[in-house]
């Protein structure tokens, strides 16, 4: 295999990779806005510096690799691994995160119970206390 073959696959490879970094960087901002709310003027100037960044960082990665010049597989690459680890990475991690969210709300419906002194029955059991 040449070396100029061998630079192309190098060049998909790190598009590749670049796509699946950015998306798992867009994932942490998702992260933030989640935990910290605000309104979209700040939502909007988030996305504005996120998709700056990611087109500098793609093309830093076409000008170190390929001195520049503009190859549209590279940019597919790019888009491909963004759109295969928001299919497969994402979805996991936010259903993670979701199930995750559940526990601790009701640990902490938990501790607010016990703190009133309330007892804190769910509706299947305030159903079966008035039967009885």
């Amino acid at each position: 295999m040449s070396g100029m073959v061998r630079g192309e696959i190098w060049l998909l490879g790190g598009s590749v990779c670049t796509g699946i970094a950015l998306m798992m960087m867009y994932d942490g901002l998702r992260i933030f806005r989640w935990l910290v709310r605000h309104d979209s003027f700040w939502t909007g100037m988030e996305d504005a510096a996120y998709w700056l960044f990611a087109s500098f960082a793609t093309f830093r990665l076409l000008f170190w690799h390929n001195d520049g010049v503009l190859r549209g597989y590279a940019v597919a690459g790019v888009l491909g691994g963004m759109v295969f680890y928001d299919r497969t990475g994402s979805r996991l991690l936010f259903t993670v995160l979701k199930k995750c969210s559940r526990w601790i709300k009701m640990k902490r419906r938990g501790k607010k119970s016990q703190k009133t002194g309330k007892e804190h029955t769910t509706r299947g059991q305030a159903e079966n206390l008035e039967r009885k």
